[in-house]
């Protein structure tokens, strides 16, 4: 082990006075009276304003507007000091670490973000290409801060058939300060290429209305996954598959009401499903419930269900996709 590590086990005071620096670096950068106003704007956005009457956030993704680049560089310039005199510490944000694309979480509030991306050229060249596309819930804007890259933005068009989208794709170059604004439930952007590093600054908001994360594939279009956006519904979810496992037919009330509520459909899906597990019969009274009520969004898919747990005794009700 080498030494300074080594160190660390027998006193880390040296280790929390630099995270104690690293803390007052990024307090620093925060109080800046550029980044305090974003802040301030970024709660008002979170409530719901429209980002024109947020002007101190709308200015980071204004073409010409260099407010974008002084705050990453301002951020850049502080923490790098601070690290510098610190390499073991950690700056106190929120980061996702990867080999194609490394995001950190500049600031949050509610459920919008301003994040900081770095994508990496030769990761990306060798990666596999992609085999679906996922559409979220979210508005975003992006701006790339430095490098340059290709893109391929993705639309989802609705057809006949609920669970099958026409997807048109185009090809986006990715320039220098170049900004981007996208509806993510019907448009996504998959970042192709990069020479050698690109950073992008990305501000998103959650969109009101229904929650629900949905894969298609890219080949034609079908549906392949459909999850709950919002984190309570992902671990209500969660919850409900251990309960289903462990057997706990002390559940099935529960699970009952979630799937027969007027909550969010791909939770009353997922409880659906793991009822007909949990207790056949109380499955597919629920379902023969649901298929009553024209106006319920399930009915036109409980049909499909119900035949599928008939032919196979229930096995239909372990997969993860929602039924075509």
């Amino acid at each position: 082990m080498r030494e300074p590590l080594a160190a660390l086990r027998r006193d880390d005071g040296e280790w929390r006075a630099g995270q104690a620096a690293l803390e007052q670096a990024l307090a620093a950068w925060r109080s800046d009276p550029s980044m305090a106003s974003v802040l301030e704007a970024m709660e008002r956005f979170a409530a719901g304003e429209t980002l024109a009457g947020c002007r101190p956030l709308a200015a980071l993704f204004q073409s010409g507007n260099e407010a974008a680049s002084l705050l990453v560089e301002r951020f850049v310039s502080g923490t790098l000091l601070a690290l510098d005199a610190h390499p073991l510490g950690q700056m106190p944000l929120a980061y996702a670490p990867g080999d194609v694309v490394a995001m950190l979480v500049l600031a949050r509030c509610g459920t919008a973000s301003l994040t900081l991306s770095c994508f990496d050229g030769c990761e990306l060249a060798r990666a596999e290409p992609r085999a679906s596309v996922v559409f979220e819930p979210v508005e975003s804007w992006s701006r790339v801060i430095a490098g340059s890259g290709t893109g391929e933005l993705i639309i989802g068009e609705p057809t006949a058939a609920s669970d099958t989208l026409v997807l048109q794709r185009r090809e986006l170059e990715l320039a220098s300060d170049s900004i981007h604004h996208r509806i993510g439930a019907r448009e996504k952007l998959h970042v192709r290429s990069a020479s050698g590093a690109m950073l992008v600054l990305r501000l998103q908001r959650a969109l009101p209305g229904e929650a629900v994360v949905r894969e298609h594939a890219l080949a034609d279009g079908r549906l392949v996954h459909r999850a709950a956006a919002a984190a309570d519904d992902s671990r209500r979810e969660l919850a409900m598959a251990t309960l289903r496992a462990m057997e706990r037919r002390d559940a099935v009330p529960g699970m009952r009401a979630i799937a027969l509520g007027r909550g969010e459909v791909s939770l009353r899906w997922q409880a659906l499903r793991e009822l007909l597990v949990l207790d056949l019969d109380a499955g597919l009274d629920a379902i023969d419930a649901i298929a009553a009520a024209s106006d319920d969004p399930l009915c036109a898919h409980v049909g499909t269900l119900r035949e599928a747990v008939e032919r196979q005794n229930g096995d239909e009700t372990q997969g993860g996709s929602w039924p075509s």
